[in-house]
Order: C-alpha cells, then structure tokens, then sequence
C-alpha cells in the first residue's frame, strides 16, 4: 500500500507504553541498555525522528534521567497500574488532548522495540490521516492502522486516530484491557508485511526483546546495521540458508 505524502505530523505525536511487566526480562526493559542507551530512548529518539511531541506513559516507580533536558518528551504515571495497554494508551490520549496543540493522531509503541524504522512510524500515521482526511468517503474513515504480522495484530507498533478516545475510555469502563479487541468497535486499516516491507525490508521494526537473550540477539543486530550491513542482502542470505535447510 502507498500513501501520499503529505506534511501532516506536525500535529501527530507518539506514546510510548512503558510500565509494563518485566517478569521474563529479570529488570526494567524499559531501562535495560543496549549498545550503551536504554531500550526506552532509543524508541523515543526514533519517534521523535517522524513527530515533535513524545508522551511516555510509565510506573511510578520508573525514572528516565535520560529525558530530564527535553522539553519534547513528557512523562506520566499509570492512572491504574498493571491494567494492560488498553489504560496506558489512555493515558497517553489524555495527556496529548492538553497541550497547546491539537494532536490529531499517535504512533503507539511499547518500550522494547530498538530497531524501529522512522519511515515505519511515519508510514502508518499517514495512513491513518489520510483516511481521516479523505471527505468523499462515504463510510466512517478507519481511525487506527495497525500491522499483522505473523497472523498478529501489532498493537503497539500501530498508529491511532486521538478520535478514539471515547471508544477507548468506554472499553475500559466496560472491563476490557486488550487493544486486540478494539477491533470489534473501530474499524481498523490493517496493513500486511508486503505493505511495510518498502520502509522496513526486514520488518525489524517488531522485533521486540522480552527476554535476555533477545536483547544479546538485537545488539548484535545493532552492531551490524551500524557496520553498514544491507538488510537486503541480508534477507537473501537467510533465504538461501532455509533453502538449504530444505533441501535434502
């Protein structure tokens, strides 16, 4: 799928979910290093790449010294901790409907996807606006463009209309916690692996590090990207290897 480009994130934003649970990491991920700076900066530095406000919804127990110098980043506490995305994303929602300007839609991310690609972010909020924008239409736009892959929903690592806000809200007045279900009560732009490909050949983007060993297997992705290591030809020599894999 190609979107037009337009000189829309101006009044777009990201949120940044970062109170989450750990358990499987053994300390913060939020704050785990990797290459010398922490999981969390390295999302938001690369959302703030694509958009000028970045809201980091975390525990009360979380401290981010790295962010104490921008003005650009605002961070909040969970409203009800250990509630699921569904409460964080609120959060966030919230805290961007105060500023000065009025945010129109957000990229949404957790804290613990380090190779995220600028022109993925960018790629799924215009997505989202154009729809918004596109007047002839005439069913009710799609208010959230979120990726499949591997037959899951990327809910965070998609981007949301601040629209939804009130569908959000009642959700989470009615029990719910997940963002997968939203798919029940807002129409979703739903983009596969071909759509992101052109910006994320990969897919890096959503590859997120849960444990210890995910982190060792992505810094040694960083140190290569950082080598200058074609994702291309990197992609066809992992397919060269499942061939002969395959081949008896």
């Amino acid at each position: 799928m190609s979107v037009p480009c337009f000189n829309l994130l101006s009044d777009c934003a990201g949120i940044v979910l970062a109170g989450g649970a750990s358990h499987r990491m053994g300390i913060d991920k939020a704050t785990a290093q990797l290459a010398g700076m922490s999981l969390v900066e390295r999302v938001v530095r690369t959302i703030q790449s694509v958009v000028p406000r970045v809201v980091i919804v975390a525990s009360r127990d979380q401290v981010f010294p790295c962010f104490n110098k921008d003005d650009s980043v605002e961070i909040v506490c969970d409203s009800h901790p250990e509630s699921g995305p569904l409460a964080g994303l609120i959060d966030g929602m919230r805290q961007l409907a105060k500023g000065p300007q009025p945010i129109q839609g957000a990229f949404v991310s957790s804290c613990d996807t380090p190779l995220l690609v600028p022109n993925v972010v960018r790629f799924l909020i215009e997505v989202v606006l154009t729809q918004a924008r596109d007047t002839e239409k005439t069913k009710p736009p799609a208010l959230w463009a979120v990726p499949q892959i591997d037959g899951e929903l990327q809910v965070l690592g998609a981007a949301y209309s601040l629209a939804l806000l009130p569908i959000l809200v009642q959700r989470f007045v009615d029990g719910h916690r997940d963002l997968v279900g939203l798919k029940n009560h807002a129409l979703p732009i739903i983009l596969t692996p071909d759509d992101l490909r052109q910006y994320d050949p990969l897919l890096e983007s959503f590859f997120d590090a849960d444990t210890p060993n995910d982190l060792a297997r992505l810094e040694q992705r960083l140190l290569e990207i950082q080598a200058g290591i074609d994702a291309e030809k990197r992609l066809a020599a992992d397919r060269e290897k499942n061939r002969r894999l395959k081949t008896p």
